[in-house]
């Protein structure tokens, strides 16, 4: 009686065993069924995404990039993809146009300090927009004006005491009389040489170099169609201009071409005398033009549009003379 008591616990052991074991298969293929069934899905799902996309072009897995994302950081959506795309030199200098061109002073080669006018403003703009780093373009300002400064000329060749100088031969008549009349007669009298002072220059070079392909604007109804932004806006006479700025933005549909600039004063009668003036001029507005029908600006100024590319190119041989 024991030993079948043994046996039937053995065998109940056994039962349990096999019961155990069937349970553990069965769950095993419970298992592998969700897992092909997930499988089959994962299949069906990516092979989905594959179907749609052959049924319109081919699928491209995207690159990474460093441009923003975000849409709503940006005015317009577009400049997203041109975001990591190189600025054209007409961009560049629209943009470098919109800043103040510090130092945006200079010295004679007698040491006397200089400052900026328009002209030299636009200079220093496009020698950026070429590559040269804004110390560089303010050198190239500075050797512009001691080449073509009078005063900077009679340095190298007769120099003089400050007390000579004088900006126009009237002034240094009258500079001898007054020497004349107060020397001593008892003093042999030192001979009086004319010196012209320092000054500015003139813009006779830059315009032989970067304005040379200037084109007359004689309607003002034809301001929009010839202003693109990068162009360079001259006023009065494109062999020596008065004064010069930067097109920066061209807007038909609201009559708007914007053109900043430097000591703006003279030409609009508005703006920071001697100083970068922050707020661009609408060239298009009526207030500003003498006669539009007959392209006569503000007291009674023609206007001349420079192209962009043919301004860059003028102004690197420009740079080139200089440099040499």
């Amino acid at each position: 009686m024991p030993g079948n008591q043994l046996g039937s616990i053995n065998n109940s052991d056994r039962s349990l065993s096999i019961r155990s074991n069937n349970s553990h298969e069965g769950d095993k293929s419970e298992s592998s069924k969700s897992s092909n069934m997930q499988n089959t899905r994962s299949r069906y799902l990516c092979f989905l995404p594959n179907k749609i996309f052959s049924m319109f072009g081919s699928r491209t897995t995207p690159q990474k990039t460093d441009t923003p994302t975000d849409i709503s950081a940006c005015s317009r959506p577009a400049e997203i993809l041109n975001a990591s795309a190189p600025k054209s030199t007409a961009e560049k200098l629209v943009s470098f146009a919109s800043q103040d061109p510090k130092p945006k002073s200079y010295s004679h080669k007698a040491g006397i300090p200089g400052s900026y006018v328009c002209h030299f403003a636009v200079m220093n703009w496009g020698c950026k927009a070429l590559g040269l780093s804004p110390e560089k373009a303010n050198d190239i300002v500075e050797k512009y004006v001691q080449n073509n400064c009078s005063g900077c000329k009679e340095d190298d060749n007769n120099p003089t005491p400050d007390s000579t100088k004088a900006n126009s031969k009237r002034s240094f008549l009258l500079l001898k009389a007054r020497h004349n009349l107060f020397s001593s007669k008892k003093k042999s009298k030192e001979p009086l040489v004319f010196r012209p002072a320092h000054f500015a220059g003139n813009s006779a070079m830059l315009s032989k170099y970067a304005y040379k392909n200037a084109v007359q604007v004689t309607d003002k109804a034809n301001l929009s169609s010839m202003a693109k932004p990068g162009d360079i806006v001259i006023f009065d006479n494109p062999v020596a201009p008065n004064h010069s700025m930067v097109i920066v933005a061209n807007d038909p549909t609201n009559g708007q071409v914007l053109a900043s600039g430097y000591n703006n004063t003279g030409t609009f009668g508005e703006g920071p005398e001697g100083d970068f003036d922050e707020t661009p001029r609408n060239l298009a507005d009526n207030k500003y033009w003498t006669n539009p029908d007959e392209g006569l600006f503000n007291r009674g100024c023609k206007v001349y549009i420079v192209p962009h590319d043919s301004f860059m190119q003028g102004l690197g041989e420009l740079v080139d003379v200089l440099e040499l």
